[in-house]
């Protein structure tokens, strides 16, 4: 730096040039997700926002959205459209009963169904654990529109 009195001090802030990407990462690129050739999806999360988002998503990729704000509300639905439905996307953390619950229950009446479970407090652990009973996989929140629409096209192909 420089200095003089009753003129200032500049400094001089030398940066290193950015070093070219050598392609370690695997980044994946989609133009469009798949169409969702109106497959049923059940989705349920307690909160309102984040369900009206992924409801929004999956409906413009001409999915089927059922919306269920809690685990009874889901396992209305399931009752009464179970073979209908395509996959089930839950949240895990929910009031009175959770989706680590809902997965259980699910699995139990439909041992093949796909289910994709999301939270904000999961981690790498829970998110195995989540996987253990059953879930097909795990969505940390905040995800992404691709993300999501990636994970239910997964499902929809694993399902065969």
């Amino acid at each position: 730096f420089v200095s003089a009195e009753n003129v200032g001090t500049s400094f001089t802030f030398y940066i290193p040039a950015a070093v070219e990407d050598s392609g370690d990462k695997l980044l994946e690129v989609r133009s469009k997700p798949q169409d969702g050739q109106h497959k049923t999806l059940l989705l349920v999360d307690d909160e309102e926002l984040l369900r009206k988002t992924a409801e929004d998503i999956l409906c413009e990729h001409n999915y089927r959205v059922l919306i269920a704000q809690n685990v009874e509300e889901a396992m209305h639905i399931f009752t009464n459209h179970r073979n209908e439905i395509d996959v089930v996307i839950t949240d895990i953390v929910m009031p009175i009963m959770n989706g680590m619950e809902l997965i259980k229950v699910l699995r139990s009446i439909q041992p093949g169904i796909k289910i994709i479970a999301t939270g904000g407090l999961l981690y790498e652990q829970a998110g195995k654990n989540i996987k253990d009973i059953g879930a097909f996989d795990v969505l940390l929140k905040p995800y992404t529109a691709s993300q999501l629409l990636n994970s239910v096209e997964r499902a929809i192909a694993a399902a065969g």
